[in-house]
């Protein structure tokens, strides 16, 4: 192509542009096709020449595939490859471990090289090379069409003079047939994917040699990875000339037909779209002053605002729609993903700020905060390669370390080479104008004790802690927690991957103020004890390098809304948190982000929820000011010790965290205010806020964090401890008796891993117990016996000590009435915390002993609680104080969890295909706060649009309101000041005195989605925006737990198509029906899925105007 049109030199014309065509491959590219309007020029004809090697791959068997060219450059199959069929006659499949040799051929300079691939996958971190000629060294003289996994891009390379010239994009979709086509000249290069031109870039020199040979299937022809491709390759050319377009279009087989334009009108609007009141400029709230506390975030990467997963060349292309489109559902904050290695060469790190700086001034034009997702200590290969000396040492192995999950290879975090390289390419990237970064992959991998013993983490072991490493095969030191050594190792992985993540904040706070810098902290709880000293990861430690942290709760199963909200608990005790959880339906979504706020959390949507039709962030940035950053409500607080989560036994880690979560739930439950406190952090000053202070298995304790405790006590305070608190120190050391012995007045002589047994209460009531157990004498005299067991033994106990009074549980509660994550685990081998049950079928059945749950109330003084209320145990309640400049006041968030009451048993729906839809009529509900200056109080929910504002009755020292009705979430605001932050962010708009009706989500009536309950789950059809190819729509559906037998497809309630047996998920071109002929106008489109077994037809519809 040039200014003047495209050249043909087989019809000895050039073609100007008149009209615009679609062509479609893979992942809806669309291309420019042309049609003649009439020669404007004569060229001279171009002799034509073919291909000098092609291997058609047709031998069908043995190892040796043949050149059909006049040259004879016969190829030899290396490896295991498998013959099977191609495009036409057969092919080669290769499984990663196998290519074709094909001798040392050299290009002249002025090339085409096109082949067929059928890609299986493309896996992140991996190469996979296509046709290559390329030595492993630097600077990689020659060539090289290949698969990058560093950023997920496909690649042609040609080494120019000894420059790098490239051209990247997104790869095209696994499992069909591409035709790929490569081009070069002295003045360009082109890459062509399915006949569509993907980019062109000038280049200049000449194309440097080597004497490697030529490779099919694979990067490099030997080492311990070549690079392998996976998948088919067929019909492999080369030519010396640079095809046309035209004649790549005709080897692509391409069949350029004019397509109609369909147009998807927008969504309608829902209550999470309305344009609310601009504030009035007399309003004194002020805004969140950081706005890393009030981030309304989302994913960039991977979703149908994009091409693909390749954050290239969406950045290329489209980095300022993308941006509009998140500024305009209300996002403030960016996470830029799929992008995540930085340790790459030189020229690929170039393209890679370049890109970087396309997204960070696209996002800034709107205002938005953007944060690079990055990986730290798992690097690629190529890095690996050239310098092994940084890489991890397994101490088992007396090897690297790779992780087959991530396609990495593992650096050392206390290598000071690793951190300079790594801190030096960060700072690059930070100034681009980034806000902040989420580092990840800050843990030892694999997960093993025996990793690191490289020379450096010797050094510094030695030097800090007095020990020499420990050995794998020395048993009176591994896992053994009665060692002092194995307890500094323990403690010495955890303190270097927290060191790592400081270098890395020290090096983005170079940039500039207000930098975000939060890390992946997935499931600390949920996660296997020793799993959690294999990586490395401490959620106190890590938060020495971080601004906030980052909780992947996977609450993709609302039954267990209990068990997250007290693991949310324990990340808040350490600051702010970010919260991922994943969902497909926008029910679901909406469900996770009013538990996010309620819980006081910055809820991060991922790619999967928002490209829903609707989210509701816009409502919480009217709001923002009232409902972000707040600090809890409550004078209850629950202590978590970190120590005892790392360097104790590890039957004791699992007892005490079913022990914190099950009075978490508890509390919960009975809608006590509490928060996680945690113990490292306490002062007196701090503890002046409580009244109650739970210590569940809060085993290890310091001699000043206990004198604290004494302290709290005897100044009028209560204390409850179970199970083995205060039995350790802070470092793990057990000590010869309770370290809050004179307090308790207890002293304990055995460590019970499991006892079944019958406590009484003083009235001879009995109750079963079956689980961790600490076998006590009276250490004190005025000891109250609540509970003992028959014997006598005590059980419970009381102590009045000074003003205040210390309890003592021999027992665990909270593990009798422990409820699990409610979700199937990804194996039978999964984490602790998983209910194994649902792996066998699906049905959870509550057997938590409710005995047990008044014994945990009762040892709470519910008389100097600040809340009162009779809400149903099932809505979920959370409070917090409002301060804001000259406004005060006290939120009470709650969450209509009715629907989802268990009644003994409850069948589980698939995972993230939960429907948020059901919430009883709870009937009224009162609720009081311990506060007597009541100004006004306001009930406000994204369930409608007006604000209701509520009367307030005094009784007994609590201010009282009712709600007539709760639909779904929704915020009371107690107003404490004279200054009303609610009636000035209305802006002059009135109140309404009731709460008016729920407004529905939207359904397959208004929006291009669908569903239906059936006997086995939920099934979901959705209709994409409506791709052309040839004059076909192309759809996708989606079904959870079984396939529709057909779906049919109408267009004004006229059907046009059956597809029969649609798979779980469908693509491609089976999936398509024929639209060409149809009248210009609008249209009703909508899809039937049908699915007889269960009697189940599902219908989705969408309104789409066809323009020729």
């Amino acid at each position: 192509m040039n200014n003047h049109g495209l050249y043909f030199p087989e019809k000895n014309v050039i073609i100007k542009i008149l009209k615009i065509f679609i062509i479609q491959y893979g992942l809806a590219r669309k291309v420019l096709v042309l049609s003649i309007t009439g020669i404007i020029a004569v060229s001279s004809i171009l002799t034509a020449s073919g291909p000098i090697c092609t291997w058609e791959l047709n031998e069908g068997k043995g190892g040796i595939v043949n050149d059909s060219s006049e040259n004879n450059y016969t190829g030899t199959i290396i490896g295991k490859s498998v013959w099977t069929n191609g495009r036409r006659g057969s092919a080669l499949y290769f499984d990663g471990n196998s290519y074709i040799d094909s001798g040392n051929i050299s290009l002249s300079g002025t090339n085409t090289i096109e082949a067929w691939i059928f890609p299986e996958e493309w896996i992140d971190g991996s190469y996979q090379g296509i046709i290559t000629k390329i030595p492993r060294t630097s600077p990689y003289p020659g060539w090289a069409l290949y698969f990058a996994g560093y950023n997920n891009c496909m690649q042609i390379m040609f080494n120019m003079s000894g420059k790098q010239k490239r051209i990247e994009t997104e790869p095209p979709r696994p499992k069909e047939w591409h035709h790929i086509t490569v081009t070069i000249d002295s003045r360009k290069m082109s890459l062509f994917i399915d006949g569509c031109l993907v980019d062109i870039r000038d280049i200049q020199g000449t194309l440097s040699t080597n004497t490697c040979n030529l490779l099919i299937g694979a990067l490099y022809g030997s080492g311990d990875d070549i690079g392998g491709f996976r998948g088919i390759i067929d019909e492999v050319k080369i030519y010396n000339k640079v095809l046309s377009h035209s004649e790549i279009i005709e080897n692509a087989g391409i069949n350029i037909v004019q397509s109609p334009e369909i147009k998807v009108t927008d969504y309608p609007k829902t209550l999470y779209s309305v344009k609310f009141p601009e504030r009035s400029i007399n309003t004194n709230i002020s805004s969140i002053a950081d706005w890393r506390f009030a981030a309304r975030s989302a994913t960039w990467g991977g979703w149908n605002w994009t091409p693909s997963a390749d954050i290239s060349s969406a950045l290329r292309d489209k980095a300022e729609e993308i941006a509009g489109k998140f500024a305009a559902r209300g996002v403030n904050t960016v996470f830029l993903d799929e992008h995540r290695y930085i340790l790459v060469d030189d020229h690929e790190f170039e393209n890679y700020l370049y890109n970087i700086k396309k997204a960070v001034s696209a996002c800034h034009k709107y205002h938005l905060k953007i944060v690079l997702h990055l990986t730290v200590e798992g690097v690629l290969k190529p890095y690996r390669d050239l310098h092994p000396e940084q890489a991890v040492l397994d101490l088992e192995t007396k090897t690297g370390a790779f992780y087959p999950r991530y396609g990495t290879y593992a650096m050392c975090p206390n290598n000071p080479a690793f951190i300079k390289a790594y801190c030096a390419r960060l700072q690059a990237i930070m100034n681009t104008g980034l806000d902040g970064v989420m580092p990840d992959e800050t843990e030892w991998l694999p997960p093993k004790m025996t990793i690191c013993g490289c020379s450096y983490c010797r050094e510094k072991f030695k030097k800090l802690y007095g020990f020499d490493i420990p050995l794998p095969g020395d048993k009176t030191v591994y896992e053994n927690f009665d060692s002092p050594q194995w307890r500094a190792w323990v403690d010495f992985r955890i303190k270097s991957q927290g060191d790592i993540l400081v270098k890395i904040k020290e090096t983005v706070d170079k940039s500039g103020p207000e930098k975000l810098v939060t890390a992946c902290q997935a499931g600390f709880l949920i996660s296997s004890s020793s799993g959690m000293n294999a990586y490395g990861m401490d959620v106190e430690d890590m938060k020495r390098g971080l601004t906030a942290g980052f909780y992947e709760s996977h609450l993709s199963s609302p039954w267990s809304w209990r068990y997250t909200a007290a693991e949310a608990g324990y990340y808040s005790a350490f600051g702010p948190v970010f919260i991922l959880s994943f969902s497909r339906t926008i029910s679901m979504d909406f469900f996770h982000w009013t538990f996010a706020l309620a819980n006081g959390l910055r809820y991060w949507t991922w790619p999967e929820s928002f490209d829903l039709p609707v989210f509701p962030f816009l409502w919480e940035k009217k709001w923002e000011t009232i409902i972000t950053h707040n600090d809890p409500y409550c004078n209850v607080g629950i202590l978590f010790s970190s120590p005892a989560l790392h360097l104790i036994p590890y039957e004791n880690i699992n007892s005490m965290k079913k022990e914190y979560i099950g009075w978490c739930e508890t509390l919960l439950e009975a809608h006590i205010p509490f928060e996680t406190v945690a113990v490292s952090r306490i002062t007196a000053e701090s503890l002046q806020k409580y009244r109650i202070l739970i210590a569940p298995a809060t085993a290890c304790l310091s001699s000043a964090e206990n004198k604290l405790l004494r302290d709290f006590i005897r100044q009028g305070g209560s204390l409850i401890a179970t199970l083995d608190c205060s039995m350790y120190d802070e470092k793990g050391e057990k000590l010869p008796d309770f370290g809050l012995k004179d307090v308790l007045g207890i002293s304990y002589s055995e460590i019970m891993k499991e006892k079944k047994l019958e406590i009484h209460d003083n009235t001879g009531r009995k109750i079963l117990y079956h689980g961790p157990f600490i076998k006590t004498d009276l250490a004190a005299g005025y000891v109250d016996i609540l509970y003992s067991e028959k014997n006598g033994m005590p059980v419970i106990t009381r102590r009045k000590y000074g003003k205040g009074n210390a309890f003592y549980c021999a027992c665990g509660p909270g593990t009798q009435y422990f409820m699990p994550k409610i979700k199937p685990p990804y194996s039978e081998s999964g984490a602790s915390m998983w209910d194994l049950r649902l792996a066998l079928g699906g049905v959870w059945t509550d057997n938590r002993k409710t005995e047990y749950k008044k014994i945990i109330l009762g040892l709470i003084d519910r008389r100097v609680l600040p809340l009162d209320t009779d809400t149903p145990d099932d809505i979920f309640i959370r409070t917090f104080r409002h301060v804001n400049k000259n406004y005060q006041g006290v939120i009470v968030h709650m969450l209509n969890l009715t629907g989802l009451r268990i009644n003994g048993n409850v069948q589980i729906s698939a995972d993230k295909e939960f429907e948020f839809l059901d919430y009883p009529d709870t009937g009224k509900i009162s609720v009081g706060i311990k506060e007597t200056g009541i100004q006004s109080a306001y009930f406000i929910s994204p369930d409608f649009s007006e604000t209701v504002k509520l009367p307030v009755t005094l009784k007994n020292e609590f201010s009282f309101i009712t709600l007539s009705a709760l639909y779904r979430y929704g915020f009371i605001y107690f107003s404490l000041s004279s200054a009303d932050a609610v009636r000035d962010l209305l802006n002059d708009t009135p109140a309404v005195d009731s709460i008016p009706a729920c407004e529905e989500f939207p359904r397959m009536d208004n929006a291009a989605w669908g569903k239906i309950l059936s006997k086995n789950g939920k099934i979901i059809i959705n209709i994409s925006e409506n791709k052309i190819l040839n004059g076909k729509v192309d759809y996708t559906a989606s079904v959870a737990d079984f396939s529709p037998d057909y779906v049919d497809f109408y267009i004004n309630e006229e059907k046009v198509h059956r597809e029969k047996n649609a798979p779980y998920w469908c693509f491609g071109d089976n999936n398509k029906w024929d639209t060409t002929g149809i009248k210009n106008g609008k249209y009703l489109l909508k899809a039937a899925a049908v699915t007889e077994k269960y009697n189940c037809k599902i219908e989705t519809q969408i309104e789409i105007e066809i323009k020729n």
